[in-house]
């Protein structure tokens, strides 16, 4: 019993000591956090200065900022007793002994001049200086790179104009960021005041510089996805890299491709081009390190979308050795809807760039004229041919306007589309008058997107249906405010690319717009761009089969024509000397 009893007591005594070491602990923590929540408080009242100054440009005139500076006491035991000017001799007292919590006045601060100091006396003696400017100093983040001027001060409450481009061999300045280590600049032209400003250091964000296409894509060894940095642009590519000869007989699959009836396909059509939603991502890359041939019969091509989308972002065809093309290398019907880019091709020894502009050919001009009886129409405008060497794409055909009834109206087709790097324009919608009144049609999508609607009253006859212009997908038609699925071609020109050592072409190199098919329907896609590149040898045995033609147009005897799509441009030269030079038309 005494032993039960003892056990007892231990217990008890153990329990006891547990409850005062958990209220010790509780306690603890309590006093803990009340005393940091006193020294974050004692920090933030340190930190806030007990003079604060605004200065607010009222407005400018001949070069002078005509402000209104206010100055502000942030603490009761220092208020403001006297603001001295910059110039000498000039002060503003308070006649207050308690002082005042703040001093407005008007100041002229002239441009280069924006740093000017006042001197701010408080009641309890103290004497702070204010600045009406503030600094940015700009730290270069590289050991090698150099800049004209390393500050720059502005007027308080004034964005800054960042005009200072630093340079760094080898490397692409993007604009500079608050944090040392950042990727993404935060900062490119214009610096965004905050108040409290005053001293602010800005680090230059740096990428490396890949120089050209051709330059780039010679140093990638193996199938990969890429992002490549040229000049001031970014490309993100797929890359498919086939060691040792290759030839497309039209039965040997290849990794990176499909086949289907001797067409080649290169790329993923799941990742690489648009879908309804969303731009295309990829530019596709076939490197062969070796010989290529194509044989007879056979296509090589990039994927498309399944509904219409388009292409990749270009087709990059890349042989070290000697390329024979005895088939198709094809573009055609596969531009991108996508944003166009300038595509840096090569970079000549002079540094100037061969290269694609990010903006084609215009589209046509839309038709916006009276008709009068059946059978009356005008044709549409055709894109914009943009000429060979210009490495653009050609622009899109207009619709066309037309009347199958007895009365008059005033119908109005859609403009075509402009070019990009990536596509020729897409076609604008027609226009078709079947009673009074006036019926206007869909200008084509931009970045080689949708062909533009076309328009018509009230029948539901095939016979009158008015298809939609060719692009990214084909328009559609709207029937009195009703959707019909009366679309357009799909398809524009698209960016087709060839570097080899030496080329021979016996077949047909190709990147062409698309025609509409019908005589009542709406403009025609715009030609691709073709850039061929070669550093010892070029033969073709004929120069017809190399094309960037624009789409052709259904031409009806009594109702007309769309507009035809731009012809794009075919540029063929060598790089042997490191410097392009173009191949003469024959």
């Amino acid at each position: 019993m005494k032993l039960k009893s003892k056990k007892k007591w231990i217990i008890a005594i153990l329990l006891i000591i547990l409850i005062i070491i958990s209220s010790i602990i509780i306690t603890y923590k309590k006093i803990g956090f009340i005393y940091n929540s006193n020294i974050t408080n004692l920090k933030n009242e340190q930190e806030q200065e007990p003079i604060s100054i605004n200065v607010e440009i009222k407005s400018v005139q001949d070069n002078i900022n005509k402000c209104l500076i206010t100055f502000t006491s942030n603490d009761e035991d220092r208020k403001i007793k006297s603001v001295e000017y910059p110039e000498e001799n000039n002060v503003i007292n308070v006649n207050n002994e308690e002082g005042k919590q703040k001093v407005a006045i008007d100041y002229d601060i002239e441009n280069g001049k924006e740093d000017s100091t006042f001197k701010v006396k408080t009641t309890n003696g103290e004497i702070i200086e204010k600045r009406t400017g503030y600094t940015i100093h700009y730290d270069l983040n590289a050991e090698d790179a150099s800049i004209n001027n390393d500050t720059k001060i502005e007027l308080k409450s004034k964005n800054a104009t960042l005009d200072e481009i630093p340079i760094r061999e080898g490397y692409i300045f993007r604009g500079w960021s608050k944090n040392v280590d950042s990727e993404i600049a935060e900062y490119k032209e214009e610096y965004v005041y905050q108040e409290g400003d005053e001293y602010i250091t800005l680090y230059a964000v740096w990428v490396k510089d890949d120089v050209s296409l051709i330059e780039a894509i010679d140093k990638v060894s193996e199938t990969s996805q890429i992002t490549l940095n040229i000049k001031d642009e970014s490309y993100d590519i797929n890359v498919i890299v086939y060691d040792g000869n290759l030839v497309l007989d039209g039965n040997q699959t290849i990794e990176g491709s499909t086949l289907n009836d001797n067409v080649y396909e290169f790329g993923d059509k799941s990742k690489d081009v648009a879908t309804a939603n969303e731009y295309a991502k990829n530019m596709v890359v076939l490197k062969v390190k070796g010989d290529l041939t194509i044989n007879d019969g056979v296509t090589l091509t990039a994927c498309k979308s399944d509904n219409g989308y388009g292409g990749p972002k270009g087709l990059f065809v890349y042989c070290t050795g000697t390329l024979t093309n005895n088939g198709i290398i094809s573009m055609t019907a596969r531009g991108a809807y996508a944003q166009g880019q300038n595509v840096y091709l090569f970079k000549n020894i002079d540094k100037s760039y061969e290269y694609v502009p990010k903006v084609g050919g215009n589209g046509g001009n839309i038709v916006n004229e009276r008709l009068r009886g059946n059978g009356s129409h005008i044709n549409g405008n055709k894109g914009e041919d943009v000429g060979e060497n210009s490495r653009k794409t050609g622009g899109g055909g207009s619709g066309k306007i037309y009347s199958t009834t007895t009365g008059s109206g005033r119908p109005i087709s859609g403009e075509g589309g402009k070019g990009t790097s990536y596509s020729g324009g897409s076609g604008g919608g027609s226009a078709q008058l079947m009673m009074n009144g006036q019926r206007t049609a869909g200008s084509a999508g931009i970045n080689g997107g949708r062909g533009g609607y076309s328009t018509t009253a009230a029948y539901e006859s095939n016979n009158f249906y008015v298809y939609g212009g060719v692009g990214n997908p084909g328009g559609i038609l709207y029937n009195n405010g009703r959707e019909v699925q009366a679309k357009g071609e799909n398809g524009t020109g698209g960016l087709l690319m060839i570097f080899a050592n030496s080329i021979s072409n016996k077949g047909k190199i190709e990147s062409n717009g698309i025609g509409n098919g019908r005589h009542n329907a709406g403009g025609s896609s715009g030609g691709g761009s073709i850039n061929i590149f070669y550093k010892e040898v070029f033969e073709n045995e004929n120069s017809n089969n190399i094309t960037a033609t624009g789409g052709i147009s259904t031409n009806d005897a009594t109702y007309g024509k769309a507009g035809n799509g731009g012809n794009g441009s075919v540029t063929i030269g060598s790089i042997a000397t490191e410097t392009f030079e173009a191949l003469e038309s024959e």
